[in-house]
């Protein structure tokens, strides 16, 4: 199969297996996997950015792939999957800073496994991106493996070590979800309107933004900080220094589940290595972890910018109605800079700079405009 796309608003004209009734979002690409589900070919390519729920998705179509009914969602297969216990259901994730060759080996021998419960073997692989040097260890694997293995790649983009992958996958894509989609879902799941709407007005585009939002006070007060921000700062260098010290702090409480979270983790796994139970060195964790944080306060900081600029384009609409002709002319003028400044920074801030520099410098630009 030679890099397959399919079309994402493409309606499957089926009756839906039960399990897909939890997926909220992307039923262009559901209803494709509903008819691939009735007879899938050898690898899926899932194209999209983290965060809009592609993980999910996955895992429900490897269900649909394990059960005889395509998702019936009561059989011992679907229950297995569900709870991620399922035989025949192999999910990797990297444990370094990308898929090793190593893992990429170990992936190609499981492959070649007979299904044990299913009539298939199901191999999800996550954060497929980052492979190196492993990508031709997998290629073979892949492009030719035992008739009743399929795989399920999860990856960003297509990077230039992918497209020979790529080309052998049939390629599903996943964008962004709207501000409406991920309010409707906010209140299925039961969360009061005004918040509801708060949250999808800050997630762009990230159900798991949106919903981290909706529990979590901290992280509305990155948003509520950086919104406040061109009141607080003027050419003082003392203000910016402040402004700078709130919101790295905030920062800090915002993202200290996730610290939380890896300090559990590292008593859990140093208790498995004393029981022979895991092959993963702790330095390897420890990478692994300290990057997941990098990427959790990266993505809190890129919200709080977004939050920030959301502040001026507000200012933009109000200059635009007001009678004002001299003041909206300022106002306007001022909003705009002050957005492509935004803009600018959170480019930047995507090559992951120091954050302290780069914050200190962004108000130090916004100031300018006071």
């Amino acid at each position: 199969m030679s890099g397959v796309k399919v079309d994402q608003d493409y309606e499957a004209d089926l009756v839906d297996p039960p399990i897909w009734l939890s997926a909220q979002a992307h039923q262009g690409a559901v209803g494709q996997l509903k008819t691939f589900s009735a007879s899938p070919v050898h690898a899926y390519l899932f194209v999209g950015p983290r965060g809009v729920g592609k993980e999910e998705i996955a895992h429900l179509f490897a269900t649909a792939l394990v059960c005889p009914e395509r998702g019936c969602g009561t059989c011992e297969n679907c229950r297995l999957a569900t709870a991620n216990k399922h035989p025949d259901l192999i999910t990797v994730e990297r444990t370094g800073s990308s898929i090793s060759v190593d893992q990429a080996r170990l992936v190609s021998a499981a492959s070649l496994n007979r299904p044990k419960m299913a009539k298939r073997l199901v191999c999800v692989l996550d954060d497929f991106e980052t492979v190196d040097e492993a990508a031709p260890a997998l290629l073979k694997t892949i492009e030719e493996p035992p008739p009743d293995t399929v795989f399920i790649i999860l990856t960003e983009s297509v990077t230039p070590k992918l497209v020979t992958i790529a080309s052998r996958c049939v390629e599903v894509r996943f964008g962004r979800i709207s501000d409406q989609e991920i309010l409707d879902i906010l209140l299925s799941d039961g969360v009061e309107g005004e918040l509801a709407q708060r949250c999808a007005n800050i997630s762009r585009g990230r159900l798991d933004i949106a919903r981290r939002a909706s529990r979590d006070s901290e992280y509305f007060k990155v948003h509520e900080f950086f919104r406040a921000i061109p009141q607080e700062i003027t050419s003082n260098g003392n203000s910016i220094i402040l402004a700078t010290d709130q919101i790295l702090s905030a920062l800090d409480r915002a993202t200290q589940f996730v610290t939380e979270l890896q300090e559990q983790e590292a008593k859990e796994h140093d208790e498995l290595v004393k029981q022979g139970h895991s092959s993963l060195s702790r330095g390897d964790l420890l990478q692994r972890q300290k990057r997941e944080l990098k990427r959790e306060r990266l993505e809190t900081l890129l919200g709080g910018l977004a939050s920030l600029a959301s502040y001026y384009r507000d200012q933009l609409v109000s200059s635009i109605d007001s009678p004002h002709e001299r003041l909206a002319s300022y106002n306007k003028q001022q909003a705009m800079q002050a957005i492509e400044i935004i803009d600018q920074f959170t480019k930047v801030l995507d090559r992951n700079p120091n954050e302290t520099m780069l914050i200190e410098a962004l108000f130090t630009r916004l100031s300018g405009l006071v």
